[in-house]
C-alpha cells in the first residue's frame, strides 16, 4: 500500500486495471463496469474508458497525483486513492463528475 498520494509514479499504475464500480454526478453508475486502463512502465496506455467505449492506444503522464491520459481524447484523472489492487479516480467528462473504482487484474 502506497503512504500517500504523493508518492503515486508510472511502476505503480503498471499493469491492467479494470472498472468495477463508479458513480455520475453522485449517483451510483454500474455502466462503467466493462471499462478498463492499462499502463505501461514507458508510459504507453490502452485503454476503452471513453465515450465510445472503443479500445485506444495512447500515452500517459502523472503529475501532482493527476493522470492525464492522452489519446484520440485527453482526460485528466485525479487519484483520489491507490493501494496494491484497488485505485480509485475522478474526473469530469462533458460537464460531468465521475468516480471510478479501479481493481488491478493480476
Amino acid at each position: 500500500m502506497l503512504a500517500c498520494k504523493g508518492d503515486v509514479k508510472t511502476t505503480h499504475l503498471d499493469g491492467r486495471w479494470e472498472v468495477i464500480g463508479g458513480t455520475f454526478n453522485g449517483k451510483t453508475a454500474d455502466q462503467f463496469k466493462g471499462f478498463y486502463l492499462e499502463f505501461g512502465k514507458d508510459g504507453s496506455l490502452k485503454t476503452n474508458l471513453n465515450a465510445n467505449a472503443t479500445e485506444e492506444i495512447g500515452t500517459f503522464t502523472i503529475k501532482n497525483n493527476k493522470i492525464l491520459k492522452q489519446t484520440t481524447e485527453e482526460t485528466t484523472f485525479s487519484i483520489n486513492e491507490i493501494k496494491d489492487t484497488v485505485m480509485m479516480l475522478s474526473t469530469q467528462m462533458r460537464g460531468s463528475d465521475l468516480q471510478f473504482i479501479l481493481n488491478k487484474k493480476q
